[in-house]
């Protein structure tokens, strides 16, 4: 596949649903409890999960419902960069 087809794949999230997602993490404003998963998903089409627990521990490892891989980001921000936001 070539870099221009991978491209077209891409979502191209909006500047709300990125500040949203931001918010979210930063004020860990969830209304669940830290035992509950957060459904997030990237803009190539795959979703994923991260622990609740871990976010509001400012530990943010995302795990690929597509690939089964773990993610390990230091801030939301490069969570964010890397294309998960929440579903």
């Amino acid at each position: 596949m070539s870099k221009k087809e991978k491209n077209e794949d891409l979502r191209e999230w909006s500047e709300d649903l990125i500040q949203f997602t931001k918010d979210a993490f930063l004020d860990q404003d969830f209304g669940f409890t830290p035992e509950k998963t957060v459904r997030l998903k990237r803009n190539d089409g795959s979703y994923g999960y991260i622990e609740l627990w871990d976010a509001l521990n400012s530990r943010y490892n995302v795990h690929n419902d597509k690939r089964g891989n773990v993610y390990e980001y230091n801030n939301v921000s490069e969570m964010i960069k890397d294309g998960w936001v929440l579903d």
